[in-house]
């Protein structure tokens, strides 16, 4: 069984899906958004998962230091670390030009396991639902039972097996694994 690991996903984000479940923006606001952004615009992200037996870290993937800006800005800093060994997580997060540190145990969703299953990338993956009640979110995952790791992609773990696929609020984020290598160990470190 593999235990480490490198898997490059797909971040789809449909900015006007995700604007229209705003609770607060009125009517006109989402048709604004709407018209500015069309309804099928979206953007599409490239994220790296590496992981071993014990420690995952998820980040963006740049090709080059030209791609590090982009659109006359800098992406804002995304990280997340997880030691698996420990539960805990730590994540620097950017946002509005600062960096955000975030040091806890790992978030314990609570996954329900369904009957359906569909290929995912190659391995036959079995589907998940869990409900974010903060954000109001419905999230379904595709995990495959081929690859015993209990993680995934950013926040989102703790099902038997990893997280291919990941779907929030029927389209409007979607994370997709790309490419999937298990051939060499991962040399993972946390940052002090």
């Amino acid at each position: 069984q593999e235990k480490h690991g490198e898997i490059i996903y797909a971040q789809n984000n449909s900015w006007s899906k995700i604007a229209s479940s705003l609770p607060y923006l009125n009517q006109e606001e989402r048709d604004r958004i709407t018209l500015t952004w069309g309804k099928g615009m979206s953007n599409i992200e490239r994220m790296r998962l590496q992981f071993n037996d014990s420690i995952s870290y998820y980040t963006y993937v740049l090709a080059d230091k030209s791609e590090e800006y982009t659109y006359s800005y800098k992406k804002s800093e995304y990280q997340i670390y997880r030691n698996y060994m420990q539960q805990t997580s730590f994540d620097r997060i950017g946002l509005f030009g600062k960096t955000y540190i975030i040091k806890e145990e790992i978030p314990k969703l609570k996954w329900k396991i369904l009957g359906e299953i569909k290929e995912v990338s190659g391995y036959v993956c079995m589907k998940a639902e869990t409900k974010d009640t903060i954000k109001n979110q419905k999230i379904t995952a595709w995990f495959t039972d081929k690859i015993l790791v209990p993680i995934g992609p950013g926040e989102f773990g703790g099902l038997p097996g990893l997280i291919l696929e990941i779907d929030i609020n029927d389209g409007a984020s979607s994370i997709v694994a790309e490419t999937i290598k298990l051939d060499a160990p991962q040399k993972i470190s946390l940052p002090k």
